[in-house]
């Protein structure tokens, strides 16, 4: 497959004051937030670290009076705090925040290797050259998986695979609004929120089972992403709703 050799046309409107974060997603969660129909309008998180306290762990109902739920942070220290405080402190953003969607695509540029005095040898660095050659980023989700050389050659300049982490702003196509957050368990996922996370029926685990319901193709989904055992769980998870400002 020959990669177009274009002037790239992404541009994200410019909003003063908005914040902003990345939200990584894997190739079949991005191809159902760029559906036409029923596309993916949700996405849970576990409640695993809060903006201001870092990483958290034993989240629960709290009994102190005049609060609504308590935490242990890092340090094992026990804190109170209110629901909407809570709500404040969620790492994907507030209301009205924007989410830029890292994916796994393929960016036109080389590899070399650089002396990193902390560690003490040489590592692998990739440059990146696709909008200075006036290309296009390109992404796996579409089905582009053909581009990338197996293993890093010095000096090849192509279209070369990258990992959605390091997938740089200017990259990213799909940007997504905030219009809701909220914490509740896993399992209590309704029907019509199943569907929001953007289940089909071409998600059911055991194919012509009966007993297909999105709920628990939901709950497939969940297992396949995060371990077998982490449905049985029921975690406290961030809900959060969005819509889609681009694509």
């Amino acid at each position: 497959m020959a990669p177009p050799e274009v002037v790239s046309t992404h541009a994200f409107p410019q909003v003063p004051d908005v914040v902003e974060r990345p939200l990584l997603y894997r190739g079949p969660m991005v191809v159902a937030v760029l559906r036409d129909v029923d596309p993916k309008t949700q996405t849970r998180r576990g409640v695993t670290r809060l903006a201001g306290f870092g990483q958290i762990t034993d989240l629960g109902l709290s009994d102190t009076p005049g609060y609504d739920w308590h935490f242990r942070d890092s340090a094992m220290r026990w804190h109170d705090i209110t629901h909407a405080r809570l709500l404040e402190c969620c790492p994907y953003g507030q209301f009205k925040d924007w989410l830029w969607v890292r994916e796994t695509h393929f960016a036109w540029g080389h590899w070399e290797t650089r002396y990193s005095a902390a560690k003490g040898r040489n590592e692998w660095h990739f440059v990146d050259l696709t909008r200075g050659s006036g290309r296009d980023y390109l992404y796996a989700a579409d089905d582009n998986m053909e581009l990338a050389l197996p293993s890093r050659s010095r000096g090849v300049v192509q279209y070369w695979k990258r990992p959605a982490f390091f997938m740089p702003r200017i990259a990213s196509r799909i940007l997504l609004e905030i219009t809701g957050v909220r914490v509740e368990r896993l399992q209590d996922i309704s029907v019509n929120d199943s569907i929001a996370e953007g289940v089909t029926s071409q998600d059911d685990p055991q194919p012509g089972d009966d007993t297909w319901s999105p709920i628990n193709a939901y709950q497939h989904l969940w297992k396949s992403i995060n371990g077998a055992g982490s449905w049985a769980v029921n975690p406290w998870v961030w809900a959060v709703e969005f819509r889609r400002i681009r694509p």
